[in-house]
Formats: structure tokens, C-alpha cells, sequence
């Protein structure tokens, strides 16, 4: 018998998202049922990063500014590497729960309300890849639903814990040496929790797709589905408690209960293989995004369907080739569609709150850096801001006016404060 469905309640944030196209937009969040004030307290807000100085923070979105930064993530890898593999400072957030990732892999609990990182850490498999081709890789750690999962990428062997709604705590299970729950065989292999946290994988190389469900304070037994893949490449997401498979060799969509795959609307591929990522996990849905590097779209969920796009990025120039673009996972927050693409001059981004395309907006950035991650989509409760890994630039999408901008990280003196004083 199929296993019964544990379905999480969507409920309405009392967030206003006004677009500077003169759209408004009553944002979804989902809730955990804790009170208001305590929501306030240590999940109300937003933590992003910074990969030029290895900082955590979190926006507090009233004053629009960084009100707790916390050291310790580490500077940005300097050696060249593969784009998607470079190690980078990046920060998991579940409502109160928080954990940073550092340069080195370590997994970080942070206590929201103090900022204070604690000593419980964690280690995250090493990301590797025996391919050269431009692919999306997502992180190799997830965390949803009160779950933290990671996955080995060329083993298929996955960790996990269930972690108190109070706080991440000791994190030490999670570690390659630990005992895994599960594997999903050998790799390419992707790995996303969905909003209940349920943990769901995926093996490029066998095409199977491993299930396994969050039960109390531990998981239940894993279920198991076979697709058939090409083996190049492979995404993974969830809407609601349904598994979505990207095919990187051909632009497939897989959904969950559905007996054949869908096709990604305007997909370009490089050398045969699709450049694009599936949306964060969400709430049940009929659609889900997928970026590629062209545009945002929404595929069908449910059957046969015409693929839809919501963003268009607009056709890459001779400066702007895909080698030189990163795409980043779209956010379906609500009745909106949150997507971005940058590159070494800009960023470019849309919101999308009705059926209709509209074209990126594109945000120039100064000294032309030499891009190695992308810009990111950071949402927390109905709280969407853009992120930029390689700066730790910050803008606030809800904005009117053209200064969207709101990180205010510490300097080099006050970073050395701070660094002392968490010692």
C-alpha cells in the first residue's frame, strides 16, 4: 500500500511584497506554530552571507540592515577549481533553526537570538565531480521541515537528522564517518528536503530515486523509484511531499506520480547537456520553476502541459556565453516567482506575481569581478532578499526606488572585535 501523506499547512504571512513594477503581492509562509513574539525573537529575519570575508548574518528587515553578523565561515577559497564545486561560505535556515556551512565544509549551529555559533559541528562531504561540462550542482547539504540531510555525491550514501525545533544543537552525527540512513547508489547524486522533511534523492547514473520519509524524532523505511535518466547530470526538489527529477542530459522533468517526464520550455544546452535548476523546495503545487540560463519557467506537475515562462533573462550576449552566466535556484514564494541569473557585471532578477512573462531587471556591480558563484535567492517565512555569495551583497527585492542594497557588513576593525569576542 502506498505510504499516507503527511502534508504540511500553507498559511499567509502578514508580509506585503511591493514590486517596483507596481505590483503587490500577499506573501505565503509557512508556519511551525510558534507564537508570534517568538517568531520575532529568533526567526523573523533573514541570514545571508558574505564569501569575501566569510561572514554569516541576518537581515532584519524592518530596519533593513544586518542586525547579528557572526565570523567564522571562513574567506573564499583562492585556488581556480570547477565554478559549481569552489568551496564558499553559505548559510541553511529553517525557520529558527540555523546552521553555516564554512569554506572547509564544517556545518556550523547558530543560535538565532544570540548569534553565537555553537561547538556541536558537523562535516559535509567533499563536493566532487568527474565532469567537466557546465552543470547545475546543488549543495550537497539540505535542511527543511526540521531535517538536515546531506548526500555524498559520487557514492550516494546520505546522512541525516532530525533536529530540535528550538535549535540545531550538536551536530556532530553528521559527519562522513557517521552511519548513513540510506543510499541512493553511486552518482551524480542530488539530494533536497521537502517542507515536512521528508528527504528525497536522486542517482543520475541509475536513474533511482530514493524517498524517505521523516517520522517523530527519527526517519522511517525508504521507498524507492526507478526513471530512466541519461545519466550526465540530474537536479532535485519538492513540491509539497512529491519528488521533481531535472534530466541535465535532455531537459526532462520528472514529477512524482507522473508517468512521463515534461520538457523545459526554451532550453538551451551546451555540448547535449542542460545548464538550469529546479526551484526551492515548496508547497504542493501544479507547477514547479526551472532556471536555465535563458529564463524562469513553470512546468506542468500534473500531466501533460505546455511549459510556461514567468522570467526572461533574454538571449546571452558574446560577453555574457554560458560559461561566463550562473543560474541559482528560483523561490516560489506565494502567488510570486523569484528568479536570478548573474554574471561578472551584473545580476539580473525578477519578481513575477501574475501569468505573465516579464524581463529580467539587471543590477550593475562595480570593479567587474571575476564571478565563481552565483547570486542566491534567500527566503525565510514570506522574507525573500537576494544574496551574492562572491560579495555578500544583499538587496532587498521588496525596495522601491533603484537602491535596493542593504548589507551592512562589518569592517576589517569591527570584524576583528567581533572575531575576539566570540573567541
Amino acid at each position: 500500500m502506498p505510504r499516507t501523506r503527511r502534508r504540511g499547512l500553507a498559511v499567509v504571512s502578514g508580509t506585503l511584497f511591493t514590486l517596483a513594477v507596481g505590483v503587490s503581492a500577499l506573501l505565503a509562509a509557512r508556519s511551525t506554530g510558534e507564537p508570534v513574539h517568538e517568531i520575532a525573537l529568533g526567526d523573523g529575519g533573514v541570514w545571508v552571507t558574505s564569501g569575501a570575508s566569510g561572514m554569516w548574518g541576518r537581515v532584519d528587515r524592518g530596519a533593513n540592515q544586518l542586525g547579528t553578523v557572526v565570523p567564522g565561515g571562513g574567506p573564499q577559497a583562492a585556488t581556480d577549481g570547477v565554478p559549481d564545486v569552489i568551496p564558499r561560505t553559505d548559510v541553511l535556515q529553517d525557520g529558527r533553526l540555523v546552521v553555516g556551512v564554512t569554506t572547509t565544509g564544517a556545518l556550523v549551529p547558530v543560535d538565532p537570538t544570540t548569534g553565537v555559533a555553537g561547538s556541536g559541528r558537523g562535516q559535509i562531504p567533499k563536493a566532487t565531480t568527474t565532469s567537466g561540462e557546465r552543470l547545475y550542482r546543488g549543495s550537497v547539504v539540505d535542511m527543511r521541515g526540521g531535517t538536515i540531510a546531506m548526500i555524498e555525491p559520487q557514492t550516494g550514501r546520505i546522512w541525516a537528522q532530525r533536529l530540535d525545533p528550538d535549535g540545531a544543537g550538536d551536530l556532530t552525527s553528521m559527519t562522513p564517518s557517521s552511519p548513513s540512513v540510506a543510499t541512493v547508489d553511486q552518482g551524480p547524486a542530488a539530494i533536497a528536503v521537502d517542507v515536512d522533511g521528508n528527504i528525497k534523492a536522486v542517482s543520475a547514473t541509475t536513474g533511482t530515486v530514493v524517498d524517505i520519509p521523516a517520522e517523530g524524532d527519527g526517519f522511517g523505511d525508504p521507498e524507492t523509484t526507478t526513471l530512466e535518466l541519461g545519466g550526465r547530470g540530474v537536479d532535485i526538489t519538492a513540491v509539497g511531499d512529491r519528488w521533481v527529477v531535472l534530466d541535465a542530459s535532455n531537459g526532462q522533468v520528472w514529477v512524482e506520480g507522473e508517468d512521463d517526464p515534461q520538457n523545459v520550455d526554451g532550453a538551451a544546452a551546451e555540448g547535449g547537456v542542460l545548464y538550469a535548476a529546479l526551484q526551492v523546495p515548496g508547497v504542493e503545487a501544479d507547477t514547479v520553476a526551472v532556471a536555465t540560463d535563458l529564463a524562469v519557467s513553470s512546468v506542468s506537475t500534473r500531466g501533460s502541459g505546455s511549459s510556461r515562462r514567468g522570467i526572461d533573462f533574454g538571449s546571452p550576449s558574446k560577453d555574457l556565453s554560458i560559461k561566463t552566466l550562473h543560474v541559482a535556484r528560483p523561490v516560489v514564494n506565494g502567488a510570486c516567482l523569484v528568479g536570478t541569473r548573474s554574471s561578472s557585471s551584473t545580476i539580473a532578477y525578477q519578481v513575477v506575481c501574475r501569468d505573465e512573462t516579464l524581463p529580467a531587471t539587471q543590477i550593475g556591480l562595480q570593479g567587474n569581478p571575476n564571478r565563481r558563484n552565483p547570486a542566491v535567492v534567500r527566503l525565510n517565512r514570506g522574507q525573500v532578499v537576494l544574496n551574492d555569495l562572491d560579495t555578500g551583497r544583499v538587496f532587498d527585492l521588496s525596495l522601491d526606488g533603484r537602491d535596493l542594497r542593504i548589507d551592512t557588513w562589518p569592517t576589517a576593525d569591527q570584524l576583528t572585535t567581533l572575531k575576539s569576542r566570540s573567541s
